[in-house]
């Protein structure tokens, strides 16, 4: 059940990983932290997505957890 997903998540860490490397040069902590937030935020949002629209009840329980939180404590 969590195979689509995570083929989605490993591409997208792979494209992205590949391209912002070629703009960004290496070497630094700063990139490579940009890079790892660039890469894994959107994966797990992806992951997520995707296993939520196969009703997958883990997904589900974090989603909800995430829309609960972000309900109780709007932005400012």
């Amino acid at each position: 059940r969590w195979l689509p997903g995570l083929v989605v998540m490993g591409i997208w860490v792979w494209l992205v990983q590949m391209g912002l490397l070629k703009v960004w040069p290496e070497g630094r902590s700063l990139t490579r932290a940009l890079i790892l937030i660039a890469t894994v935020v959107p994966a797990v949002v992806f992951y997520l997505g995707i296993s939520a629209k196969m009703k997958v009840a883990e997904a589900e329980r974090v989603i909800g957890l995430l829309r609960r939180r972000l309900h109780r404590n709007p932005p400012h």
